[in-house]
C-alpha cells in the first residue's frame, strides 16, 4: 500500500491501518518531540495530539510528499506551538510574580526592623 493510499484508509477510519502507521511511527515522533521539549509527559501529550491530528486531517494528504515527511511536518509545527504558547504562559506568569515579588518586598519595607536590600531580605539592624 502506497503513501496516499494509506491515509485514505486512515480518512475513511480503518483502525487497523492507523494502528500499523502509528506503531510504525510513535517512536520516532516521541523522539522529535521529546528533544525539542525536555518533558516526557509534555512529549507524550503532545505525540497523542499529532495522531490524532493525522487522523482527523488525513482526507487533506494530497501525496505530493511522502506521508513520513507530512507527520514530522505537523509533528514539528504541533510542537512549535506548543513551545509558544508556554513561553507566552510563562512570560505572562512570570510578570505577574516579578510584580507580586516587588508588592510584598515594598510592603516588607514599612514593617519595622525589616529592610529589604537587592531583594535579599535582611532582618534588624546591619
Amino acid at each position: 500500500m502506497d503513501d496516499l493510499q494509506i491515509a485514505q484508509e486512515i480518512s475513511k477510519g480503518n483502525q487497523k491501518v492507523f494502528e500499523e502507521f502509528f506503531n510504525a511511527h510513535k517512536l520516532k515522533v516521541m523522539n522529535l518531540c521529546y528533544g525539542m521539549v525536555h518533558d516526557r509527559e509534555v512529549a507524550e501529550d503532545l505525540v497523542q495530539d499529532i495522531f490524532v491530528e493525522i487522523f482527523s486531517s488525513a482526507h487533506k494528504f494530497q501525496g505530493k510528499s511522502k506521508l513520513s515527511t507530512w507527520l514530522y511536518r505537523i509533528s514539528i509545527n504541533k510542537t512549535i506551538n506548543y513551545l509558544r504558547k508556554e513561553k507566552i504562559r510563562t512570560i505572562f506568569i512570570g510578570n505577574i510574580v516579578e510584580k507580586d515579588v516587588k508588592d510584598a518586598l515594598g510592603r516588607l519595607n514599612n514593617i519595622e526592623g525589616v529592610r529589604v536590600i537587592d531583594f535579599n531580605l535582611k532582618i534588624g539592624d546591619d
